[in-house]
């Protein structure tokens, strides 16, 4: 029986995070899940976009079989955010409070501007060292966004749907407001970023990303700790991919 301690308020002075009642072994489970939805959702999903796809244009050529994919996809955003929800509102009958749902308790709207920086100017450094020492092939390839997507009236929703609200709501709530929000707890803050990071970088199936993206999600983490409210992060992440967005749109 899973022993309940919900309604923590007390606030260490150099946290703004309260203590949860789920841990490790929540945040284990939940990853299992995911990773199975994943398997019974991506290898079908993929499975068909094959067939759908025009013989002679690949999945991410090809916008019928692309809308097939990015509506997986929006699935997997959902269960991002069921799992975090299972695992710990329910589970514990706790409120959405405790995943960060509630005001900052220190930072302004500088916060999220300052995240916006940190974020652009990670992703310069890392471009810059990675092509300072010639290994040009751990850059992501130019366009955040396939080209087929602006091809349809049906994938380009989709793509800003996925982009402006379900990465910035779902991806934040997971991995910054139940991962790391009791990983801070356990593990300190650094280790903790540090994980989070990674398993927010690792959910992009992207080499080039790992690196930048895991620090990018560790300063969001930090965000978190230091106003006590997903707010930030949210903001920050949802500004980022409005912008990813639109200049994709603008080459294009």
């Amino acid at each position: 029986m899973a022993q309940r301690e919900s309604s923590l308020p007390v606030v260490a002075s150099a946290n703004q995070i309260p203590r949860v009642p789920w841990g490790i072994a929540d945040i284990a489970k939940a990853l299992g899940l995911l990773i199975v939805a994943t398997l019974f959702i991506i290898v079908p999903a993929v499975t068909v976009a094959s067939f759908v796809a025009d013989d002679s244009a690949s999945i991410t050529d090809d916008p019928e079989a692309l809308a097939i994919i990015m509506g997986a996809n929006l699935l997997l955003e959902v269960l991002l955010v069921v799992a975090a929800l299972l695992f710990s509102v329910r589970k514990y009958r706790c409120s959405l409070r405790d995943l960060g749902f509630r005001m900052p308790r220190k930072g302004g709207l500088w916060l999220p501007a300052f995240l916006l920086v940190a974020a652009y100017l990670t992703i310069g450094v890392y471009f810059s060292v990675i092509t300072a020492i010639g290994e040009d092939r751990l850059l992501p390839d130019e366009g955040s966004i396939p080209e087929a997507v602006f091809d349809s009236p049906v994938t380009l929703p989709i793509a800003a749907l996925l982009a402006l609200l379900f990465a910035p709501l779902m991806e934040e709530t997971f991995f910054r407001g139940f991962v790391f929000g009791t990983l801070r707890w356990r593990w300190g803050l650094f280790s903790a970023a540090l994980v989070s990071g990674f398993l927010f970088s690792a959910l992009h199936f992207s080499l080039a990303t790992l690196l930048p993206f895991t620090v990018i999600g560790m300063i969001f983490a930090w965000a978190y700790a230091y106003s006590g409210s997903l707010f930030a992060s949210m903001a920050a992440h949802f500004a980022f991919n409005v912008i990813s967005f639109l200049v994709s749109l603008a080459q294009r």
